[in-house]
């Protein structure tokens, strides 16, 4: 069963709904993460769906001899949501380089990525929503915080114009709702709630407790986040910046709340492992 913490967390989040997508005619703005594995929404541990490293894929689909257009059709073929995910990961970087440009690249690197997103289409673009979707919905690595990253429907500037519209506030709903689905087996989603709940960012309200629960629980599943002093703001500095300020009870509050992620974490991974 999913830890009383997290049960309270989406309830005050008002996080259930069902999920839509729709396509709109606003201008999308992208953005690409990666982000480890996943958890059933009803709290029973579900079998991991792992996609290869996606930078290393993009890179190598990016060096094959064929525009994005034909990627894109042979992954989309498939059915997969694994695949789903793949054919995200291309677009949001096409649009990435287009919009942040190319310094940062070799000279190869920008030659096969010119002529591999030479091909972009407005209907890819438009499409990229559906396929993260897709994929968070099947919860495949990384999805639910790439998905909740994009903003509603692409628009991230949503959240700020049309708080109001009710198709905003179902996609709250089904975005808040997949992080904390996934945060008993996804480092990407653990990370993300531990900071959007530190500083209230995007769809998600500020509260010091939930995200210092979800620091100190990811600090556990994953220890070596700890390095690169207050700068990280997973290092043993950045936590101890963090319970500063706060009482006694939400730092305990926090702790049991850690205690409860780090159980589910482990019994997530167990299962997996089991035949």
């Amino acid at each position: 069963m999913k830890s009383t913490f997290v049960v309270a967390a989406i309830i005050a989040s008002a996080v259930l709904g069902a999920l839509i997508v729709r396509q709109t005619n606003e201008t999308p703005v992208a953005t690409i993460l990666p982000g480890p594995h996943v958890q059933s929404a009803t709290g029973t541990a579900a079998p991991s769906r792992r996609v290869e490293d996606l930078p290393q894929y993009v890179a190598q689909a990016m060096a094959k001899a064929m525009q994005i257009s034909e990627q894109i059709d042979k992954l989309i073929a498939t059915g997969s949501p694994d695949d789903a995910m793949k054919a995200y990961s291309l677009v949001a970087k096409c649009i990435e380089v287009e919009e942040l440009g190319t310094l940062i690249m070799t000279a190869d690197e920008v030659k096969n990525t010119t002529r591999f997103c030479s091909g972009l289409t407005q209907r890819m673009r438009m499409s990229r929503i559906d396929y993260v979707a897709i994929a968070a919905k099947a919860r495949v690595k990384g999805a639910s915080t790439a998905f909740y990253r994009e903003g509603p429907f692409g628009d991230p500037t949503a959240l700020d114009t049309r708080p109001d519209d009710p198709l905003v506030v179902e996609w709250k709903k089904v975005a808040i709702s997949q992080l904390h689905d996934a945060s008993d087996v996804d480092i990407s989603s653990l990370m993300t709630l531990s900071m959007q709940y530190r500083y209230g960012k995007r769809a998600l309200p500020k509260d010091l407790t939930l995200s210092l629960g979800y620091l100190t629980a990811l600090k556990e599943v994953e220890p070596t986040r700890q390095d690169g002093g207050i700068d990280n703001p997973f290092s043993d500095e950045s936590l101890r910046a963090l319970k500063e300020g706060m009482t006694p009870e939400q730092v305990t509050a926090a702790t049991l709340a850690a205690h409860d992620i780090v159980a589910n974490w482990r019994r997530a991974h167990t299962n997996k492992k089991s035949p």
